[in-house]
């Protein structure tokens, strides 16, 4: 699984999650769908079409834009390139707007997550595949634990007080539209809003209580998107 953090002003941190699978063949597959990581362990999921021409890789998102536009995702096309045809290192993450023409560089941290996570979609649509019979043979041979696999990936460590006092300060409303928390957080209780920062910690910004605010989830989105 290839992962992108972005940290610039429309996207800082959220983190594209695209299953390496989909850069094994030179030509184009369309309506792929991956997951999107928000701050605070947020989901929601992109559209696109993947062509693979050699080491580069473009992820079009502009065809689905009912579908992209209602997960809140930005109209544009992703270009990935790697060392070589193979793949194993990134060595430019690029993004061009929907009507621009010319691909940008944007502060991002790519990173890798195991191959494992990567084919597991490809392991279950294969099991679909089979016959009932074959898959009830494979479960009662099968282990009843799960294999552990250790993840490796690249995030700012934050100070976890400056969120704290973030949350305080705002005693469950949103900076933004001054509107109550939208819910509470089953295992605390507690107003459930998100801690932004003004100025991005990939641009030099502080991690400290001054530049950062917390807002609802929709205010969130609409501060990087809107």
């Amino acid at each position: 699984m290839l992962t992108i953090l972005w940290h610039d002003r429309e996207s800082d941190g959220y983190t594209d999650q695209i299953p390496l699978s989909w850069f094994t063949r030179d030509g184009k597959t369309r309506g792929c769908v991956h997951d999107v990581l928000g701050p605070h362990f947020g989901l929601w999921k992109a559209k696109c079409n993947v062509t693979v021409t050699g080491a580069q890789v473009d992820l079009d998102y502009r065809p689905y834009a009912e579908f992209n536009e209602k997960q809140v995702m930005l109209l544009g096309v992703l270009r990935v390139q790697f060392s070589q045809h193979h793949k194993n290192a990134v060595t430019n993450v690029l993004w061009k707007y929907k009507g621009e023409r010319v691909f940008k560089s944007y502060p991002v941290t790519v990173g890798y997550l195991s191959a494992v996570t990567d084919d597991f979609e490809d392991e279950v649509a294969a099991s679909l595949r089979l016959s009932s019979d074959e898959r009830k043979k494979r479960l009662a041979s099968a282990s009843r634990k799960p294999a552990v696999v250790k993840i490796v990936t690249t995030n700012y460590r934050r100070n976890p007080d400056v969120v704290a006092e973030v949350l305080v300060l705002a005693g469950g409303v949103c900076h933004q539209c001054k509107q109550r928390a939208p819910f509470t957080k089953a295992s605390t209780g507690e107003p459930y809003l998100e801690v932004h920062h003004r100025t991005p910690l990939a641009n030099d910004g502080d991690d400290t209580v001054d530049n950062a605010i917390a807002l609802c989830p929709n205010c969130h989105r609409k501060t990087h998107h809107g």
